[in-house]
C-alpha cells in the first residue's frame, strides 16, 4: 500500500509473507521525468524502519527490466542521494549483464522490500527529486 498520511507523507507499509513464493512487497508510481545531461542523481527524503529496501527506475513502463539500487533506512528522517549511473538492471530479482541506467527519462519509480524474511514494514516518503 501507498497512502497519504495526515501529515502529507506517502506511507508504504504492510506485511511481507513468505507463502506462495512471494517474499516481497512493492509500490510503483508512474511519472514523466525528463532528464538531461546535467541531471546525475535521484534524491529522496524518507523515514524507514531500519530495514533494507530497493529503489527502482524504469525509463519505459513497458520494459521488462528495472534499474535497481538498494538503500538502508536508519529509523530517522534521512535524505538519500544516488547517482543514476549506479542503478543496475535486474529482471525478477536477477542481475542482468547489460549497461546501467543511461536513459533520458523516467516513466516509473518503485520501492521494493524483499529481505527474504516474514516481516512488517513501514516507510514514509516525503519527496523525490532529481539533481
Amino acid at each position: 500500500w501507498l497512502r497519504l498520511t495526515d501529515s502529507g507523507y506517502g506511507k508504504f507499509s504492510g506485511h511481507v509473507a513468505l507463502t506462495n513464493n512471494s517474499g516481497f512487497a512493492s509500490v510503483q508510481i508512474d511519472t514523466d521525468v525528463q532528464l538531461n545531461s546535467e541531471v546525475k542523481y535521484i534524491i529522496f527524503r524518507i523515514k524507514g524502519d531500519k530495514k533494507n529496501y530497493e529503489f527502482r527506475l524504469k525509463a519505459n513502463i513497458s520494459q521488462a527490466e528495472s534499474y535497481v539500487h538498494p538503500f538502508e533506512t536508519s529509523g530517522e528522517w534521512q535524505t538519500i542521494k544516488i547517482a543514476l549511473a549506479e542503478f543496475a538492471p535486474q529482471y525478477r530479482g536477477r542481475k542482468l549483464n547489460s549497461a546501467n541506467f543511461n536513459f533520458s527519462k523516467i516513466e516509473q519509480l518503485s520501492v521494493l522490500i524483499a529481505n527474504k524474511q516474514e516481516e512488517d514494514f513501514e516507510l514514509l516518503l516525503d519527496w523525490i527529486g532529481v539533481e
